[in-house]
């Protein structure tokens, strides 16, 4: 009578026997032990997996797998969590669903673009300069091209005296300050007599440029009608 063998549980040839005889279930389970693969006869997962993150016996060093005291830095929350400090150093920063985002470039110069300074007006200039250099030219550019031939300007203790027509008509500024926003005053005679009226001259303006003389000598003398034929 032949000796009746017990099947060995860690024996992968015996097991797929035994599986072969009872069910394919146990057939399947049998195969994959044979090959290494799914779970083992304990319910455990297979050697080839287990072994990767189980620390050797005789190596000190511990496991890789995530626990709760170390989770997976790459999915902590860096503000709770100080092991997501690493991704943190590295030019990342993580939002509160685990993704990890580029770090926003600091703004260069603190974003704001440097002013160019204004250039000076012409009116900002001393009096004496302005009236000479800017005031002078400009008046005599626009009298000229109201065929006004033999004009002749002059600015002595701040007045400024226009005369054409041999002379015959005349028209004078005043400036009582060196300052041509403050009071003003105006005269014109012809005949080669002197004025005798002084009148106020754009005391109603707010601000006053060097366009704004030369247009108001040009308009008092439209009104005495002194320019072309006239």
């Amino acid at each position: 009578m032949a000796e009746e063998t017990t099947p060995n549980a860690n024996n992968a040839g015996a097991r797929t026997e035994e599986a072969n005889q009872n069910s394919p279930e146990m057939a399947e389970e049998a195969r994959n032990a044979a090959a290494g693969e799914g779970p083992n006869f304990a319910g455990g997962p297979a050697p080839s997996t287990a072994e990767e993150h189980v620390p050797s016996t005789s190596d000190p060093e511990a496991t890789d797998l995530p626990t709760q005291d170390n989770p997976d830095p790459k999915t902590a929350n860096p503000e709770v969590d100080p092991n997501a400090a690493a991704a943190k150093e590295s030019g990342t920063s993580t939002s509160e669903e685990g993704e990890e985002k580029p770090a926003k470039p600091a703004a260069k110069g603190g974003g704001k673009k440097p002013k160019k300074e204004a250039k000076p007006a012409v009116e900002d200039k001393p009096f004496p300069e302005f009236i000479q250099q800017d005031y002078l030219p400009a008046l005599e550019k626009a009298l000229e091209k109201r065929d006004i031939q033999d004009l002749q300007l002059k600015f002595e203790q701040n007045e400024v005296t226009g005369r054409w027509a041999q002379g015959q008509r005349q028209f004078t500024v005043y400036f009582p300050k060196e300052d041509i926003k403050a009071t003003k005053a105006f005269s014109c005679a012809s005949g080669g007599f002197s004025p005798s009226i002084v009148e106020p001259f754009l005391i109603d303006e707010r601000r006053v440029d060097l366009d704004l003389l030369v247009f108001g000598v040009v308009q008092r003398l439209n009104a005495q009608k002194w320019f072309g034929k006239n």
